[in-house]
């Protein structure tokens, strides 16, 4: 019985032949066991039969002798010289075994007792192989690999994929408006078997093809069926509910523009179903597709953090959600206004929350920090302060590359921004220069920045189609901001930003009142939540990053209001001066702290005078006396530029202010207080 005969005997290495060299030519040497002194208990002595010369083996080299592979070899970089540093290299064996010889024991005697013994030929029986499954066989392993490398050529072979968008973009968007929850294994509808088999081909092939030059086109013919078909909405949402897609795509994803597209789908498909979800949504206990999606972003408000160079449309797509009523509500009473201000404020953030929520620690480096712009922009809907809408950049209907266009109002801000860079009709290559500096330097930016190689912008101008003799004309500049809209809408729109242009495409220059819709934060939100938003820490952090200043005005002003309005206002307005006083960049905070003042000191209520006085005339932190101090302080000790321009700083939020009405006439009450500032601009000057 060969398993009998195989539970019997046991094999032990007797000897190896070694090749050294390579396939066209080397040398063969052998090791071998010589069983010496086995029979007083050892395991006998290993020796190199290497031609005509017999050396000890070390036995714990075999391997690295027998299997090839990198060794590391260390060297003198100066051989002549005795003090010079050890370097190592790696080098490549070129020794593998050829064959190997066993010696076969009984298993009932151990090694030392079997000794010398030798079996015969005969006596060995040779045994018939099991048979191996088919799946276990190399062939069929083979076979697989090989299938799907085919399998996988076809997917992402350009053709294959512009005859799936063919299909997609031909087939009538049938609108459907049956509400079903989708089942595992059911049959879908036609039309929503489209949506199902455009989407899978879109996230699973499209976005992962080195060709994406057709992304958009998948993008809004996916949405025109989304927006139209309720049953493959659902679907879309079941899909990312219990799938990777959330992660993979909107998380973990490089690249900028899949990111913004699968956003874009998430939305479009939360509208479609949402109207037949109404009171699923409203009970956090009840089952619904937007709900269950809106608390899976929360729960990966932590996986966002630890992603934040990709997390601006995770946030961006949280805030589209958040101004959805009944959305908003849920994200409510889920407490993100806390989480939010815990990620934001990193490792300072309050106790109750770390307890809460945990710590969360994002580390910026030295080229890039996170971005808080659509963190913030959430906050603010959830805080109760509504958005404008969106002005689309690109017009809605545009079906391919070669038909975009850019929105009338959009032509409009791009054609101002032109001519205030560009007043000769044509933009120079400074020009050009100065325009990208001013969409912000150091941060992210459409235009190249200011750390971008000039050879960088030397290629944009050598471009026949943009410039013309070496300048950009402006129907050049506005098909460059078309294609990059094409390519990807949030960077645009945080160049705009840069410009002072809101969403709605409209300026922010001269400060006017908030037309915000502000509620008492205590009356809807929980209680740490609202507590969070009037934490000094959380203010202060605010006001104080350049990044965040002007984002900042909407959401610090809900805590003005109710039954502690007036005192929490009087130390809002005492933050916001103490950050200019010690804000690093002035520039970067100045147009937000002046908003916020304007905003504050304009609230009509019996405690404006004590407001404005707290402001202008605080022996602390009022604008005339920090403004005072350090003209004094200029004057004694002759620090130089940075010391007046800080003066000066104090001294433009006053004139700035001056735009209001109420302000104008409670400074022409105390004129005496600030007269000498018109003698120290004249000698400033």
């Amino acid at each position: 019985d060969m398993d009998e005969l195989a539970g019997k005997y046991a094999y032990r290495l007797r000897g190896v032949v070694i090749h050294s060299g390579i396939a066209q030519g080397g040398h063969y040497y052998s090791l071998g066991r010589v069983p010496d002194n086995e029979d007083e208990g050892g395991d006998g002595k290993w020796y190199k039969f290497d031609d005509d010369k017999v050396t000890p083996f070390p036995v714990e080299k075999l391997p690295d002798e027998c299997f090839g592979g990198v060794e590391i070899r260390k060297f003198k970089r100066q051989e002549w010289n005795a003090s010079a540093v050890m370097a190592e290299q790696e080098v490549e064996r070129m020794n593998s075994a050829l064959l190997l010889f066993y010696e076969r024991i009984l298993k009932t005697e151990s090694p030392e007792e079997a000794g010398d013994t030798d079996l015969s030929v005969e006596d060995i029986e040779i045994a018939e192989p099991e048979p191996t499954p088919l799946e276990d066989t190399p062939e069929y392993k083979v076979w697989e690999a090989n299938s799907s490398h085919v399998k996988s050529s076809f997917l992402f072979d350009i053709n294959y994929a512009k005859f799936v968008l063919e299909l997609c973009c031909s087939a009538p968007t049938e609108i459907s408006s049956s509400y079903t929850k989708p089942v595992p294994g059911e049959i879908l509808s036609t039309s929503s078997s489209l949506v199902s088999m455009a989407i899978r081909h879109l996230l699973d092939v499209v976005i992962r093809m080195r060709e994406k030059e057709d992304l958009n086109i998948w993008a809004q013919t996916t949405r025109r069926h989304l927006s139209r078909n309720v049953e493959g909405a659902c679907w879309f949402l079941s899909r990312l509910i219990n799938g990777e897609w959330l992660r993979e795509v909107l998380l973990e994803c490089s690249d900028q523009s899949t990111r913004e597209m699968l956003a874009s789908l998430i939305v479009v498909a939360v509208k479609t179903v949402l109207p037949f979800e109404n009171d699923a949504v409203e009970s956090l206990s009840a089952v619904s597709y937007s709900g269950a999606l809106v608390d899976l972003m929360v729960s990966s408000i932590k996986t966002a953090a630890k992603n934040w160079e990709f997390y601006d449309e995770f946030f961006l797509l949280l805030r589209d959600l958040s101004s959805m009523t009944l959305l908003r509500y849920r994200l409510i009473n889920q407490r993100t206004v806390s989480q939010l201000i815990n990620l934001f404020l990193n490792d300072e953030s309050p106790q109750e929350i770390q307890r809460e929520f945990g710590c969360i620690t994002m580390l910026g480096n030295h080229m890039q920090k996170p971005s808080f712009q659509y963190v913030l922009d959430t906050l603010a809907v959830l805080v109760g302060v509504l958005k404008t809408p969106r002005d689309p950049v690109i017009a809605d209907n545009t079906v391919s590359k070669s038909e975009i266009e850019l929105t009338p109002n959009a032509k409009k801000v791009f054609s101002a921004l032109f001519d205030k860079f560009a007043p000769t009709g044509n933009m120079s290559t400074d020009e050009f220069i100065d325009f990208c500096v001013a969409c912000g330097a150091g941060g992210h930016s459409t235009a190249p920045r200011t750390k971008i190689k000039a050879s960088k912008v030397q290629d944009i101008f050598r471009d026949e189609k943009l410039t013309e003799n070496g300048m950009m004309p402006k129907d050049s500049f506005l098909h460059f901001y078309l294609m990059a809209t094409w390519n990807s809408h949030s960077t645009v729109r945080r160049d705009l930003r840069h410009h002072k242009f809101s969403d709605d495409l409209l300026h922010q220059g001269t400060p006017t009142p908030a037309e915000y819709d502000l509620v008492d934060v205590d009356e809807f939100l929980p209680a740490l939540c609202a507590d969070a938003v009037k934490w000094h820490t959380f203010q202060r952090k605010l006001l104080t990053e350049s990044s965040t200043c002007r984002m900042a005005v909407p959401i610090l002003l809900v805590s003005c209001l109710g039954v502690k309005g007036i005192e929490r206002s009087v130390n809002l307005l005492r933050v916001a001066v103490e950050a200019l006083a010690k804000a690093r960049n002035v520039e970067g905070v100045f147009d937000g702290v002046v908003d916020l003042l304007f905003n504050v000191l304009n609230m009509k209520d019996d405690h404006q005078e004590e407001r404005l006085r707290t402001v202008f005339l605080d022996a602390e932190q009022g604008l005339i006396g920090c403004a005072l101090r350090r003209s004094n302080y200029v004057g004694q000790y002759s620090t130089g530029a940075s010391s007046t321009r800080k003066t000066f700083s104090f001294i433009r939020v006053v004139a700035r202010l001056l735009h209001s009405d109420t302000i104008r006439e409670y400074l022409l009450t105390i004129r005496p207080q600030w007269r000498w500032m018109v003698t120290w601009l004249k000698d400033a000057s």
